[in-house]
């Protein structure tokens, strides 16, 4: 099966399937049932694709979706309030959704897990529940340290 091959901002060479970068080595074959770099066009796959990473983007979320994006929205961070554990994702060109997405709240519950907060973990498990998002059974349990 021949694809054809164009070359990457890196130069790096891909081949389009289903919507989707595929990444090639030069010369190299990959070896049998090897998974390959596959860089997604359209839909985030991960949380950190679409999180709001920037104090700019956390508070742009906050003034535009309101306080229940976040689990702890009016946090200090030296005199402004920097808010902690979203769960929406960022506003891309200023427009924002609004709505919990399940990859946040499975991040809230994992991080709120590591840096012992229970109230937090709480909240996030009990919003996943009503979202109905698969969690998966390993995160739904708080164990202290």
């Amino acid at each position: 099966m021949a694809h054809t091959l164009h070359r990457g901002p890196r130069g790096g060479q891909y081949y389009l399937r289903k919507g989707q970068k595929v990444y090639v080595k030069p010369g190299k074959k990959p070896a049998r049932g090897a998974k390959k770099y596959v860089k997604t066009v359209g839909k985030a796959q991960h949380w950190g694709d679409i999180k709001p990473y920037t104090v700019g983007e956390r508070r742009e979320l906050l003034e535009k979706c309101g306080p229940n994006c976040y689990f702890l929205p009016h946090e200090k961070r030296g005199k402004k309030a920097y808010p902690k554990y979203p769960i929406c994702p960022k506003c891309v060109k200023h427009r924002c959704t609004c709505k919990p997405n399940c990859l946040g709240l499975r991040a809230a519950m994992i991080r709120a897990r590591q840096y012992d907060k229970p109230k937090v973990f709480a909240a996030a498990k009990k919003a996943a529940a009503t979202a109905k998002c698969d969690i998966g059974a390993k995160w739904t349990t708080f164990r202290r340290r």
